[in-house]
């Protein structure tokens, strides 16, 4: 692990946080991190853009993770704050189902998702909509 942050004036701390990268060390052209989810590429292709170096990763766990961040960042990080801020951690599974529950029940939603059952039923292979005036 490393003894202080590594980029810290390019990597900020919300990002660290919330994404689960931990920094690891810089060579040459290639940035070393530890990552809590191995299958979410898109925080260590952030990282290759914002630095313009390839991007290594090593698994770390969730705990060792926390641990390392309290270590290097200490408890109020770089922004001053006291703890990490509730309002960006990332959604759980059941809050992005409940959004997606909400979204099916709104109104327009429903109309267009029977303007398309409609048209599959009857295997329509396009739909057009025309406006036409109310009044």
């Amino acid at each position: 692990m490393p003894t202080a942050p590594v980029l810290p004036e390019s990597i900020r701390l919300q990002f660290i946080r919330s994404r689960q990268i931990l920094p690891l060390g810089i060579e040459d052209s290639c940035v070393a991190v530890a990552v809590v989810d191995p299958f979410d590429d898109e925080p260590c292709e952030a990282l290759a853009y914002l630095t313009g170096r390839n991007v290594s990763m090593l698994l770390i766990s969730a705990d060792d993770f926390a641990r390392t961040v309290a270590i290097l960042y200490g408890e109020r990080g770089q922004s001053g704050q006291d703890r990490f801020d509730p309002r960006v951690e990332e959604a759980n599974e059941a809050d992005v189902q409940r959004l997606r529950d909400i979204a099916n029940e709104a109104p327009f939603i429903r109309l267009v998702n029977q303007i398309i059952a409609d048209a599959v039923e009857a295997k329509s292979s396009d739909i057009h909509i025309e406006p036409e005036s109310t009044a």
